[in-house]
């Protein structure tokens, strides 16, 4: 028995959550498959200690997580508080973080930190760990503390969640992220709230982020969902991250 199949035993005696890990080992460094069957907690945190334990976060290149369409009072939650307290840099070799994406999902889901809707900087605090991520897909837009410090993100895919933390705003003021090069970003889409609208990332926001000129190799922006209008899409080609765009697409409910 490996130190995977080690894992997985383990935390089969000490959590109820049907759950799958898939797993290949390439040059010592594994990717990894982590499918839930259930809702995303606890079996999560169950699965992050027993890679701390034993020493094999220092291994892994590609984390994928999933799940099933499971949760409460209609959200599946990703809790990363305990991942957060990890030491700095403890996946030192991760270079591609994936978490679900919201389709038409019954479950929202969503990154929370030690609480069950909201972010609080967890992911700003868990990407510390990770020098080296190139690759990162989260179902939550992060704080402005993602921001705070350099790092080698070369693609991003983020959905708001519920709350969109100003993140196109604090993209277009920081100067942390200058090795990113595609961009795919939801915007708010809970469609089904009276007046969404106002939950969703200002026109002005994103004027500010295509006036900006310290993203040098961004080439490609996709954006979903946003109050976009064919007017003021004119108006963002116009701007000096436009000019150096080789894609860029907004694609809105209809």
């Amino acid at each position: 028995m490996n130190i995977i199949e080690k894992i997985q035993t383990k935390i089969e005696e000490n959590c109820d959550t049907p759950f799958e890990i898939r797993y290949s080992l390439k040059n010592n460094l594994y990717d990894i498959d982590f499918i839930s069957g259930g809702s995303a907690m606890p079996v999560c945190d169950v699965f992050f200690e027993y890679l701390n334990q034993n020493g094999v976060v220092e291994q892994i290149e590609n984390l994928n997580f999933y799940s099933e369409d499971e949760g409460i009072n209609g959200t599946n939650h990703w809790d990363l508080a305990k991942l957060a307290d990890k030491p700095k840099n403890i996946f030192k070799n991760l270079k591609k973080l994936i978490f679900p994406l919201n389709t038409n999902n019954h479950n929202r889901m969503i990154i929370t930190g030690n609480d069950d809707y909201e972010e609080k900087g967890v992911i700003g605090q868990v990407i510390r760990k990770m020098p080296v991520l190139e690759y990162l897909q989260i179902p939550s837009a992060p704080a402005s503390n993602f921001f705070e410090a350099q790092t080698p993100i070369k693609h991003l895919s983020i959905q708001t969640g519920f709350a969109h933390q100003n993140f196109i705003e604090n993209l277009a003021r920081t100067n942390s992220l200058e090795h990113l090069e595609t961009l795919e970003f939801w915007d708010y889409s809970e469609f089904y709230m009276e007046s969404y609208q106002q939950y969703c990332t200002s026109v002005d926001a994103y004027i500010q982020l295509f006036g900006s000129t310290h993203l040098p190799k961004l080439r490609k922006i996709t954006l979903y969902n946003t109050l976009l209008n064919q007017e003021n899409q004119q108006k963002l080609q116009s701007l000096p991250l436009y000019l150096q765009l080789e894609n860029f697409l907004v694609i809105n409910q209809s």
